[in-house]
């Protein structure tokens, strides 16, 4: 059977990939985009059950839908959203629609309906298709043959000379796959840089069609061989999966001929060992080098994005903001080379990728011997000369990058010598969340004063009556202005409550031993607190190791964007997607790895070591020793923030009684202090509602870490419920969480 799932989320690819392999003997392709379904569905020979979420961009999960059944009439399809379609009954009628979040049994159940429904002459899997790819695997994109240009593998593949540009990347929502920001804009060498030659370092030796790929299909070690990526110096590049943890990679391949020579073989062995000692997060990382079979190979990450050179040769430019993103990762990964001493090949514009998580990313430059020492001056301008070809002109280029880049290309003259100045320039001209406009007067006071003085012209009354009329509303807009951005709308709720050890009886009958006191937040962690850690970091960039949880992926940082965003829209006390924000309101949209850095950077601040709740301690306080099955110790839930009244599609206020539902006063997420009905008999409140938090508790497999607690999108929860199937690295706008200390905290109550 021949299944083909399609989310843009690939946290719940993986959750539908681990349910689905309860059913072996089938075919299961994966795809984050509706263009790659389709391109997959044709690779599979067709499709006989389609399992596609509904809302993504830019094809969404009907039309994906009716495209599929317009070339493969026999399939079945199952809908997946985390929406109420109620409103698009003609759409969804006729057709299993599952609500997110499901359970596995729920899933395995709607795959099994559809098995029994699809008739014996379906179409057969096509005989002469090849080997089928491991599940989850993402593939290289299709390209014509012709100029070449160098994917995250390092190798080059491809690229059509005459491809058109790309349309300027839209919006997405947090956390979800984003494509590469590219604007389909002519590009020109700016005038305050046209006095430097620029050399061509796009260019890569054409690939002859059908070169490698005899080794499609095949087990290289543990390395299943998806598809032929290019030729490189001394051999072939490939998309592979690593069997055992069903892990994308990519391979480079000795050449057998070059193997045959000692020198060489020892050579690119070396080199692999080089590469697998770097560890930096905006550096690829090298996995394993080792021989099979008569092939010596390495293999290291794979990364399903464009180079800088795939970009220049399709003509396409880099929107400013992702250009400067890309000056700082390879500032960076070059900070970490040289400091650390390490030998590494000069940079050209094959090195440089742009994931499909809008991402940067530096290939692994590291050898054991470097053939070519080129001075700091002289990669700047080398980074110069890759981001001349893939920003706008002149004319549209803003006047201070234009001037950085004139810098980096006079280097040795212009004073700009360290790629620490570098970061520094680029940090300078990142664009900042809260325009300046934030700090003048508003649009709704200028009205105002606009309506004075019109109703004074029309009026033609007095002039000492509008002299008192103007002087009240500019003290009324000085006053608001004052409040706004000066004094703040933080409250001061950084208060831990005391939970005393001894044995505890929760709901349900579960008997559970805390054998320390602890200490926990009283509120959920707010947009005022967790701003001052993200200044922390700005401050001191570097000091993003110093609180990183050891398993943390080590391409991912805690410079999160989505939380910047929020937390400067909670600053300014402006919507954030529409719905009021402010620095009360409780921290989201933070992954895992973030909430525990918080807490260990708040500990060291504080100087008492503070932790994420394990998922006991967190049952523990929401229950005392009353054994409820809620927190708030009643069946009588109108007072806690849940979904009583939550409308994914209300975003502005409705009627006079503004942005409050109609249940229990809030629509989305409220402040952490507002709602006292959600007080634990601890005395800690927002445990049920509000929003869910992440623990310190992990699953028994270590995949996920246990999420508890209601949130304003969920129906109210016991206090026995946990999630255990989120992704630690998704953060999503109804997660949060607080901090425990395990010794007396100066805050505490």
């Amino acid at each position: 059977m021949r299944i083909l799932i399609v989310d843009d989320d690939t946290s719940v690819i993986q959750t539908l990939l681990a349910t689905l392999k309860t059913l072996p003997g089938h075919d299961v392709r994966v795809a984050t985009t509706g263009e790659k379904a389709l391109s997959n569905a044709a690779a599979m020979g067709g499709v006989d059950l389609l399992i596609t979420d509904v809302v993504m961009e830019p094809m969404d999960g009907f039309t994906l839908r009716d495209e599929v059944l317009a070339r493969y009439r026999h399939a079945r399809v199952i809908l997946i959203s985390g929406y109420d379609l109620s409103e698009y009954p003609e759409q969804t009628q006729n057709y299993q629609l599952l609500q997110k979040p499901f359970d596995p049994p729920t899933l395995v159940a709607a795959v099994q309906r559809e098995f029994a429904a699809i008739a014996p002459s379906s179409p057969a899997p096509v005989a002469a298709r090849a080997a089928a790819t491991p599940a989850g695997i993402p593939q290289p994109r299709a390209v014509p043959a012709g100029q070449a240009a160098v994917r995250a593998t390092g190798a080059p593949v491809a690229v059509g000379s005459s491809a058109q540009p790309r349309a300027v990347a839209t919006a997405v929502p947090a956390g979800q796959p984003r494509a590469v920001a590219v604007a389909a804009t002519p590009r020109a060498v700016p005038n305050s840089a046209q006095a430097v030659a620029t050399p061509a370092v796009v260019a890569a030796p054409a690939t002859a069609p059908g070169a490698g790929e005899g080794l499609i299909g095949q087990t290289i070690g543990s390395y299943q061989i998806v598809s032929y990526l290019g030729e490189g110096r001394v051999g072939a590049a490939y998309a592979a999966v690593q069997t055992s943890i069903n892990r994308p990679v990519g391979l480079k391949v000795l050449d057998p001929e070059r193997a045959q020579d000692e020198s060489t073989k020892a050579r690119f062995i070396a080199d692999a060992r080089a590469k697998a000692h770097v560890q930096h997060p905006a550096i690829l990382a090298v996995f394993e080098a080792g021989e099979s079979g008569g092939r010596i190979f390495y293999a290291r990450e794979y990364v399903d994005g464009q180079s800088m050179a795939e970009v220049a040769a399709s003509r396409q430019a880099l929107e400013e903001k992702v250009a400067l993103k890309v000056m700082r990762v390879v500032a960076e990964g070059f900070v970490y080379l040289t400091s650390h001493n390490i030998p590494h090949r000069p940079l050209d514009a094959t090195k440089i990728f742009i994931g499909m998580d809008g991402q940067p990313r530096l290939a692994n430059l590291a050898v054991q011997v470097a053939d070519e020492v080129l001075t700091t001056e002289q990669q700047i301008q080398r980074l110069w000369q890759v981001m001349i070809q893939v920003v706008p002109g002149a004319q549209i280029l803003s006047p201070p990058l234009n001037a950085l880049l004139s810098r980096m290309a006079h280097a040795p003259t212009s004073g700009l010598n360290a790629w620490g100045q570098v970061i520094q320039a680029v940090k300078a001209l990142e664009p900042k969340v809260v325009p300046v406009e934030a700090a003048r007067i508003s649009a709704q006071d200028q009205a105002a004063i606009k309506a004075v003085e019109t109703a004074r012209k029309q009026q033609k009354r007095s002039f000492w009556i509008n002299v008192i009329s103007l002087t009240t509303l500019f003290s009324i807009v000085v006053f608001i202005a004052v409040k706004k951005f000066i004094i703040g709308n933080e409250r001061s709720v950084q208060k831990m409550v005391k939970v005393t050890a001894g044995s505890y009886e929760l709901f349900g009958g579960k008997q559970v031993v805390i054998e320390r006191d602890f200490w926990m937040d009283k509120y959920e962690v707010t947009w005022g607190q967790y701003a001052r850690f993200l200044e922390y970091l700005e401050k001191n960039p570097t000091a993003d190791q110093d609180f990183r949880h050891p398993r943390m992926p080590r391409h991912l940082t805690h410079d999160n964007e989505d939380a910047k965003i929020y937390a400067a829209r909670a600053k300014a006390g402006k919507p954030a997607r529409g719905v009021p924000i402010d620095l009360n309101s409780p921290v989201i949209t933070v992954t895992w790895w973030d909430a525990y850095a918080y807490a260990k950077w708040l500990g060291a601040q504080t100087g008492t070591e503070r932790d994420l709740p394990t998922a006991d301690e967190w049952e523990v306080a929401a229950s005392g020793n009353k054994g409820a099955k809620f927190p708030w110790a009643t069946d009588d839930s109108t007072g806690i923030n849940t979904s009583a009244d939550h409308d994914p599609k209300r975003l502005a206020p409705p009627n006079k009684d503004g942005w409050k539902g109609n249940v229990d006063g809030y629509n989305f997420w409220s402040s952490v202090d507002a709602l006292k009905d959600d007080r634990s008999p601890t005395g800690i409140f927002g445990l049920g509602g509000n929003v869910s938090e992440w623990t310190s508790t992990w699953t028994p497999d270590n995949r996920f870490p246990v999420v508890k607690g209601g949130s304003y999108m969920s129906k109210p929860q016991p206090i026995s419920y946990r999630l255990e199937n989120h992704d630690p690295g998704k953060g999503e706008d109804w997660l949060g969480f607080r901090t425990i200390s395990r010794t007396p905290p100066p805050d505490a109550e």
